[in-house]
This record gives structure tokens, C-alpha cells and sequence, in this order.
């Protein structure tokens, strides 16, 4: 993301390569349009309909499984999680939405057709103005996203909306998935899991490549990854940060935050303080 407010894009495409399991260091709200896609949130998978709106927090590790016999169609915002915030008032949380640790709650709205319809109209408006330069256009932006993602608030609270959910996974396999998203900061292994949950770690480990396309271990690093540069764009120091995330020691945790991100934990966390400059 470049802007350091928010970004939005239509996308059309006929072919796509496999994309995999990723994360973002903003917010992304997701229209789908068309295709043949089913969508993979941490331990949720949704077979996505025309219509349907997908909220994905930076918390969360996602991929869209896509079935390239149909046009995948979509339209995708991404807002810069400093910025959201500060649009949000004391009384609302424009946040909220994205909240992936609220109880039952599912990444999916899936709306009645008027709902839809507005929705998506509010998206293609908020394009349009905000590749316009011309005068005034900014602030006119601005108010479409406020206006935008009130109703998406709305919409996630109101207890008349149908969410859905279906996943390939086992009963035991989300609570092993549930389990490294709470724990993953401590220490983890394939026998401490078998011993735990009363699996075989091969048949585990068959199980969760076949889901998410990577091992466990490298799940576990994606998740203390994330949780890294939350507390380096808090201001705590690379060199305290490793410890706090599961890491053994600095050097490993280099590595892999260098090989993940493309760049040095420091680095990460000069641009997060350049980043909150420019909003405070």
C-alpha cells in the first residue's frame, strides 16, 4: 500500500496465479463480484456468491482459492490502519467491523439485495472520486470512505444480516489452528500439538499443508511475524521485540522477518514512526 490514507481498485481477470497465505498491515474490505472463488481466514473458509463482502483485519492470515473456468471479478479496498482509526470518533468505532477477536464473529457480510447493490455503488463512487485530482475531490473522498464504512458498521452489528461459513478442516484442526493463534508467541511443535489434541503429527501436518499450503512451523513464524511488527510500530526496540514473538534469538528472528517483509525489523520500524508522523 503507498497511500497513507487508503487505496482502492476494480479488478477483472481471466487468469490468475495461485496466491498464498498472506497478510496485510492494513485493513481490507473486499466486494466480490465474479468467479468461481472460495476464500481461506485462518481457520474459516467461505464459498464466496456475487455480493458478498469480505472484512479482513491486518490480524489476519488470508488466501482466495481461485477456480480460473470463470472471470474473477472484485472490488478491494485497503485502509491504513493509523488513518481509520483517526476518521473514528469516541461513540464510533469505524474499527469495529474488523474486530477478528469478537466471539462467533465471521469475516463475511452477506447482504440482502438492496444492501448489496448500495454498498457497491458507494465502492465504484469512492474509485472514481478518488482517481480525480481535480479540486475539492480529496475531501470529497474522505467523506464517501466515512460514509462507506459507517454503513458497513451498521450493517456488521445489525443481527438480522446472515453470515456463513464452512470449513474443510476437522473439529480438531481448528482447535489446533485456534490454539497456535493464542499461543503462537510461546513454544510450539509438532509433538507438543500430537500430545495435546491426541493427533498424529504426520496426519496433522498432512491436514494442514493441505489447507493452507504451508507446514505448521511456517504458519507459526507468519503469526509471530505479525504480532513483531505490531509491537515495532508500537516503538519497542527490534532487539526486545524477538523474544516477546517466540523467536529464539535475534539473529533467527532477522532472518526471518528479512525474508518475509524484504526488509530489516529497523527498517520496519523507522518507516511505522515516519508513518504515525504524518497523522499526528
Amino acid at each position: 500500500m503507498l497511500s497513507d490514507n487508503f487505496e482502492i481498485f476494480h479488478y477483472k481477470d481471466s487468469y490468475l496465479k495461485d496466491v498464498d497465505l498472506h497478510h496485510h498491515d492494513f485493513y481490507e474490505v473486499y466486494f466480490f463480484i465474479s468467479g468461481d472463488v472460495s476464500y481461506t481466514i485462518e481457520s474459516k473458509t467461505y464459498a464466496l456468491k456475487p455480493g458478498d463482502i469480505l472484512l479482513i483485519s491486518p490480524k489476519e492470515l488470508h488466501q482466495p482459492v481461485i477456480s480460473q473456468n470463470k472471470t474473477y471479478e472484485r472490488i478491494v479496498l485497503w485502509i491504513n490502519c493509523s488513518y481509520l482509526e483517526r476518521i473514528s470518533t469516541q461513540k464510533s468505532d469505524l474499527t469495529r467491523c474488523f474486530n477478528a477477536e469478537v466471539d462467533k464473529q465471521t469475516n463475511l457480510l452477506r447482504l440482502n439485495e438492496h444492501d448489496q447493490k448500495s454498498i457497491k455503488s458507494s465502492m465504484l463512487s469512492l474509485l472514481s472520486t478518488s482517481k480525480n485530482e481535480a479540486e475539492y475531490n480529496d475531501i470529497l473522498s474522505r467523506a464517501m470512505l466515512l460514509k462507506l464504512m459507517a454503513e458497513l458498521n451498521f450493517l456488521f452489528l445489525d443481527k438480522t444480516v446472515a453470515y456463513e461459513t464452512e470449513s474443510n478442516l476437522s473439529d480438531v484442526m481448528k482447535d489446533i489452528v485456534k490454539y497456535i493463534n493464542d499461543k503462537h508467541t510461546e513454544r510450539i511443535s509438532l509433538d507438543l500439538l500430537s500430545q495435546k489434541f491426541f493427533i498424529s503429527k504426520y496426519h496433522m501436518s498432512r491436514e494442514f499443508m493441505r489447507h493452507f499450503g504451508i507446514t505448521i512451523h511456517r504458519y507459526v513464524v507468519k503469526k509471530r511475524l505479525i504480532t513483531a511488527k505490531q509491537y515495532l510500530a508500537e516503538g519497542l526496540a527490534p532487539s526486545n521485540v524477538y523474544a516477546k514473538c517466540g523467536f529464539s534469538d535475534y539473529s533467527n528472528f532477522y532472518r526471518s522477518f528479512r525474508s518475509e517483509y524484504g526488509i530489516s525489523p529497523k527498517e520496519y520500524a523507522d518507516y511505522s514512526k515516519e508513518l504515525e508522523k504524518r497523522f499526528f
